[in-house]
């Protein structure tokens, strides 16, 4: 295996595990909470949502890292994993609006 993909493998292991700690500790997802513009108004159905989209991701990622694994194109395979990653986390915000799990507060000044 080579060092692309087992950097691969354990970040998406670790993004679960992540993943799993903010769920269990209620805990809004990194991406999200750093925006203020954010404001989450169904913080138990935003959390479900939240594990659901990371556990696709996560599978995502580790079906990327594995399918790379017989493969000499790392440059291809980083790309990909960050287009996953950071797509995964977009969805989330789309989906955690749309279904008016939070809301986008207007910024001060517009």
């Amino acid at each position: 295996m080579n060092w692309s993909v087992e950097l691969g493998v354990l970040i998406s292991i670790i993004f679960f595990l992540y993943s799993i700690l903010c769920y269990i500790k209620k805990d809004i997802f990194f991406t999200i909470r750093r925006d203020n513009r954010f404001l989450i108004i169904n913080k138990d159905k935003y959390l479900k949502l939240q594990l659901k989209i990371n556990l696709i991701s996560f599978t995502c990622l580790m079906i990327l890292s594995f399918m790379n694994r017989y493969s000499k194109i790392n440059i291809t395979y980083i790309i990909y994993f960050n287009l996953i990653f950071w797509t995964f986390n977009y969805i989330l915000k789309r989906i955690t609006l749309l279904k008016k799990y939070a809301e986008l507060l207007e910024k001060s000044g517009q």
